[in-house]
């Protein structure tokens, strides 16, 4: 008996190790392997998390005035694989001349290799076998050696490249802006089949295994369903009319187990996506939204379609949703909201977790409709598209509907971000009772806040591993040391999370919007990744929209807590640098940026706080002097 109790674990192991070796993919299925995690684009890993994290690493945190400082396209996002996660770049303005894909050991934070690509790399990459594939904005499609960065084939396609490629099965598929849509073989990158479609495919394509549909997604508001064997059109949806544009900030959600594909389309960014912000703030109820989408056809933006042949299932209650005010006009015209997030609930349901407007959340009377207030998290029945209520703690993170970032899940654990915070919370209550008003929301519990900067006038700006257990997060330059202004929103009390930089290591970027290529996209951040590395390590990685990658480690033990400082320490004006000491570094400081706009000053406090650098300031430093 014993000896066949050994030769059965044998045999299990021996089958495990055939599987890792010929199908890596189908073990490590809860790998970040490329954009929004899987084929289908769900955003979603069924791993469940650990509530104790610990901060890893943060991977090029220099700040834009750092020459070494890389950027990267709104739409990459780090992937992981064979111990890494792997990062596009691209080039902007002098301060970087390279355009490469960058392999970083996922425990460290070191990097591993660098490979340089003939022009800017704007999208997420995939991992699959000990391969890296992407492509080049100029269309060359490139597969890399994940263990040394070489080369291993290109190809040139025909047309530029930016969404991000999709692999299924034997096969990585890509479009072009030219129109092309092109299905290659993993090996050797031979072209399997191409499709012309007759206009730019700029957002990434997902892909339907029950249906063995791939969904593409063109800029002349065509989806098309096409056979993943031989490119054939299944069927074509136009979704144009009233003002919509494209999709090119937006992608795709297939749920196999409901049989459709979640879209979302952008909206003309003009003063008409304003005046469907101002004057139409949402319905209180599903069925309220519904009729007003009924009525008012040019707020729906989001979309259900029938895998089977593109009908639409129902309409869905979501009404229109900017992600960005455009301060230059006061209209929320810049983006369209965060696509869907797919979660598998069992074998046979799967739900939708979507940024959502319900009149419910702010009731104010009809004449004082503010669209930034009427905002919130819902759970959606994918099967009837009804959608319940999710509780959010503002407490930590602020909603508003002009501000709201991608959205991703681990298990019951909840990520979603503003322009400046990453908010976490774990989902503990989503009984069939839940959900059905504001005042009676699925419960959740607030884990952590992974911000940009905290206060320097807390203690935890000085703890080396970026973790604070009780603080005040702050979203400068808004914010004062103490976080007193109205425009901190993430002041977290007792919650705990971590951090970026201490506030006079801020590095917003605040170049006149004309300078800023459209590819970098500084308005928004990434969709935070979550990984299950090949050790079985749970990394958690957020791209902050200046480029900067913050790592932690979740399923660890807690972080250990300092002593708190005594209620009475602060920081005097004079130490510029935040020191500890007001000596000849603060004039050194002052110096550097003397007339300069403290806004657009990296590393810099302005004691006088009269937002320009000039002999006032120095008068700080001299009253404080040697203290």
């Amino acid at each position: 008996m014993v000896n066949l109790r050994s030769y059965l674990i044998k045999g299990i192991c021996f089958l495990f190790w055939l599987l890792l070796v010929f199908f890596p993919d189908w073990v490590l299925a809860d790998e970040w392997s490329q954009f929004s995690h899987d084929a289908q684009r769900t955003g979603y890993n069924p791993q469940n998390l650990n509530e104790n994290w610990t901060y890893k690493w943060i991977w090029n945190g220099g700040g834009r005035d750092d020459p070494n400082h890389l950027f990267y396209s709104f739409q990459v996002q780090p992937v992981a694989g064979d111990g890494k996660i792997y990062i596009g770049t691209m080039n902007f303005g002098p301060i970087n001349k390279q355009n490469k894909m960058v392999a970083i050991n996922e425990i460290t934070g070191q990097e591993v290799w660098v490979f340089s690509a003939d022009s800017p790399i704007l999208h997420t990459a995939a991992y699959s076998n000990g391969s890296v594939y992407f492509a080049s904005k100029n269309g060359t499609f490139y597969k890399v050696n994940s263990g040394n960065g070489q080369l291993q084939q290109s190809r040139q396609l025909n047309g530029e490249v930016e969404g991000a490629p999709l692999l299924a099965g034997d096969y990585v598929y890509t479009g072009t802006n030219n129109g092309n849509f092109y299905a290659l073989n993993k090996n050797d990158l031979s072209v399997r089949w191409t499709r012309f479609l007759g206009a730019a495919i700029k957002a990434p394509s997902a892909y339907s295994q029950k249906r063995n549909l791939i969904i593409v997604e063109t800029e002349d508001i065509n989806v098309y369903a096409l056979n993943a064997n031989d490119g054939s059109i299944i069927w074509q949806k136009n979704l144009g009319g009233y003002h919509r544009v494209g999709f090119a900030r937006s992608y795709p959600v297939v749920s196999d187990i409901n049989d459709v594909v979640l879209i979302r389309v952008d909206i003309e960014q003009t003063t008409y996506a304003c005046s469907l912000m101002f004057n139409y703030c949402a319905g209180s109820t599903v069925e309220q939204i519904r009729n007003q989408l009924i009525t008012h056809p040019e707020l729906e933006t989001m979309f259900v379609l029938n895998l089977l042949d593109g009908s639409k299932k129902y309409i869905a209650p979501v009404i229109y949703t900017a992600e960005e005010q455009n301060w230059n006009t006061g209209c929320f015209s810049r983006d369209m909201a965060p696509q869907a997030v797919v979660k598998r609930i069992s074998d046979n349901e799967e739900v939708a977790y979507l940024f959502w407007r319900s009149w419910q959340v702010n009731p104010v009377p009809p004449d004082e409709c503010d669209a930034r207030g009427d905002s919130t998290y819902g759970e959606m029945n994918i099967s009837n598209g009804n959608i319940r209520f999710v509780q959010v703690d503002e407490g930590i993170i602020r909603l508003a509907s002009d501000e709201v970032g991608p959205l991703s899940m681990a298990g019951d654990f909840l990520f979603f971000n503003n322009w400046s915070a990453l908010q976490v919370e774990k989902i503990v209550d989503r009984s069939s009772g839940k959900g059905n008003t504001f005042g009676n929301p699925i419960t959740t519990k607030g884990i952590y806040s992974l911000v940009n900067t905290i206060s320097n006038s807390d203690y935890c700006y000085q703890r080396a591993d970026h973790y604070c257990p009780n603080s005040y997060f702050c979203a400068p330059p808004d914010c004062q040391p103490g976080c007193d202004s109205e425009y901190c929103w993430h002041k977290l009390g007792g919650g705990v999370g971590f951090f970026m930089y201490s506030h006079d290591r801020y590095t917003e970027f605040t170049w006149p919007t004309f300078l800023i290529p459209k590819e970098l996209g500084f308005e928004r951040n990434t969709q935070a990744v979550i990984n299950t590395s090949i050790d079985g390590k749970i990394m958690v990685y957020y791209k902050y929209r200046d480029g900067t990658i913050l790592a932690v480690q979740a399923g660890t033990s807690s972080p250990s807590s300092p002593s708190p400082l005594p209620s009475s320490v602060f920081y005097l004006k004079g130490d510029v640098d935040h020191s500890g000491k007001v000596n000849v570094e603060d004039i050194k400081k002052i110096l550097l940026n003397y007339g300069k706009n403290p806004l657009v000053v990296i590393n810099y406090w302005d004691p006088q706080s009269d937002n320009k650098v000039n002999l006032l300031d120095f008068g700080w430093v001299v009253k404080d002097w040697g203290k």
